[in-house]
């Protein structure tokens, strides 16, 4: 029997407080004109509790949502809505705004390229989604969540340092630097510029929170597709660490991220 993320990280005691503590602390738009593909995507998917999703079926209330008080964190959106292409001309409203993924049935290469180039991290077909790389969605959507939520959502001097967490699992200042090819003050500089964190208390809060997403939101057994996953199980002990040090220091992480006005 094969072991899912949550059976590997329910019990430990330091990840159940952290996940209460983080309670709809990140804040997820869903555009998409299907009622159905919304009720999916934020009462199935993304239901864990730390995600306050805002699920939103038209171009003008989309306008509203992005134009509105409300900080999003990250974005999932159709490119078509009202007309073809319009969820292009949203995406087009930010073009410095890297926290947003397209899932589309567009079927079109033409529109993703064109997606990308708007700005958008990244495009999923919705055939795709729902038969084969479900798995590889969640991870994506939960770590590039993440990752915005630390950042508050801003575009941050030297994106690339920070996307490269991504891609890799990278668990120290020292591995950070060698992989990015900058020296370790450089990256504890940038971290502190962007995110009031140090560069150990980024790299810890990033695993600890991506983890929990994903333990609350993948709900399909680990496959051949849930090479996320697995490297969540794989490095289970890492991740539990992480979080007994960010609960350990949690006064000096709590304040920067100002938790509290998205609770």
């Amino acid at each position: 029997m094969k072991l899912s993320v949550t059976d590997v990280l329910a019990e430990n005691s330091s990840i159940i407080y952290l996940r209460k503590l983080f309670t709809s602390a990140i804040h997820l738009l869903c555009i998409d004109d299907h009622p159905d593909i919304l009720t999916i995507l934020c009462d199935g998917t993304f239901c864990s509790p730390i995600f306050k999703c805002k699920p939103v079926d038209s171009y003008e209330d989309a306008l509203c949502a992005i134009r509105g008080a409300v900080l999003y964190h990250c974005w999932i959106l159709d490119l078509t809505l009202r007309k073809y292409n319009d969820g292009l001309d949203l995406l087009k409203l930010k073009p410095n705004f890297p926290w947003r993924v397209v899932l589309s049935g567009a079927q079109s290469m033409d529109d993703a390229t064109e997606a990308i180039r708007a700005g958008c991290f990244g495009v999923f077909d919705k055939m795709s989604f729902f038969q084969r790389h479900i798995n590889k969605f969640i991870a994506e959507v939960c770590a590039l969540s993440t990752l915005s939520f630390m950042l508050k959502a801003r575009l941050p001097s030297r994106f690339n340092m920070f996307e490269i967490l991504l891609k890799k699992n990278i668990w120290t200042p020292k591995e950070w630097s060698d992989l990015y090819c900058l020296n370790e003050y450089d990256i504890r500089k940038t971290c502190v510029e962007n995110s009031g964190l140090t560069a150990k208390q980024f790299l810890y809060l990033y695993h600890t929170l991506r983890s929990i997403l994903i333990s609350d939101c993948q709900k399909i057994p680990i496959d051949s597709n849930g090479s996320a996953c697995e490297e969540i199980i794989k490095d289970s002990d890492s991740i539990i660490e992480c979080a007994d040090f960010v609960l350990t220091h949690i006064d000096s992480i709590y304040g920067p991220l100002y938790l509290k006005q998205y609770s």
